[in-house]
């Protein structure tokens, strides 16, 4: 089941599932709102996608709620754009091993 819910670094968070997910007006399949505390996900996907697209977004929360942030994102540092370059490599190499280990714990 997936939460609407959860705490991360002492953090608690919403999690939102929102049909036709925008950021500015271009679609997305999930958002981060440092101000509000809320990830949002798009709702039309699968469980499965979901599941990965709150990993990602999990991946810039801790990110940006970590002493990491200012080596990431911080003046001089790499440009913020970069952040999801970064994100994205985390997700696509950790997310099948979450996967697995989900499901060898499962059997």
């Amino acid at each position: 089941m997936l939460p609407k819910s959860l705490t991360v670094l002492g953090e608690r968070w919403s999690v939102k599932y929102i049909r036709n997910l925008t950021d500015d007006d271009t679609s997305c399949w999930g958002l981060t709102d440092f101000d509000t505390r809320v990830i949002s996900i798009e709702s039309s996907q699968s469980d499965a996608a979901k599941w990965q697209v709150l990993f990602h977004e999990l991946i810039h929360v801790v990110l940006g709620t970590t002493a990491t942030n200012g080596l990431i994102i911080g003046e001089g540092a790499v440009r913020q754009d970069n952040e999801e370059i970064i994100v994205r490599a985390l997700e696509y190499s950790l997310w099948p091993v979450i996967k697995n280990l989900v499901k060898k714990g499962a059997r």
